[in-house]
């Protein structure tokens, strides 16, 4: 399972998926999972477990089908109202970066264990990139920093120019 990630000073490495051309920070010790399990492109896993979960952040790549951006993000509220059964998100409101991106967090029951989570939702014409963060929530703070890593770092990547043929 190739990781597509490079060394980088500071504790991390940059991710950069060759499909759907995003990139991000992953905390260096993190696992990177490119199976697509459960529809993902990729999956970062913290190295230990707590309570039979693991601390992770999973990026998702979905094709808006005719939503604008406001729907989809519409849409990802109503997913949410659904899995908590609370009527909105405990955070709801724009991501300082990248522009035009969204982050929501709430917190859920996963079997025993309460799971704190936080969502960017960011958009371009086609797509929507879910990156989503989960841990326990007795210890979501202990990971805070890694998640902001990916979350800070997560950017959308220009498509390679490729010369007419011919050239």
């Amino acid at each position: 399972m190739p990781n597509n990630a490079t060394g980088q000073a500071g504790g991390s490495r940059l991710y950069i998926d060759p499909e759907t051309l995003f990139a991000m920070q992953v905390p260096a010790d993190w696992l990177i999972d490119t199976s697509g399990q459960q529809g993902t492109k990729v999956v970062l896993l913290s190295p230990t477990a707590e309570a039979a979960f693991r601390a992770n952040v999973n990026v998702s790549v979905q094709l808006l089908r005719g939503l604008t951006p406001e729907e989809f993000l519409t849409l990802s509220r109503l997913q949410l109202k659904q899995l908590t059964g609370r009527p909105r998100a405990d955070r709801d409101e724009p991501a300082a970066r990248p522009a035009g991106a969204h982050l929501l967090e709430w917190r859920t029951e996963v079997g025993p264990v309460s799971i704190q989570a936080r969502q960017l939702i960011v958009t371009d014409s086609h797509k929507a990139y879910v990156v989503t963060a989960m841990a326990p929530a007795t210890s979501e703070l202990l990971y805070r920093r890694q998640f902001d890593l990916v979350f800070e770092s997560f950017q959308l990547q220009p498509p390679p120019h490729v010369a007419p043929a011919g050239h």
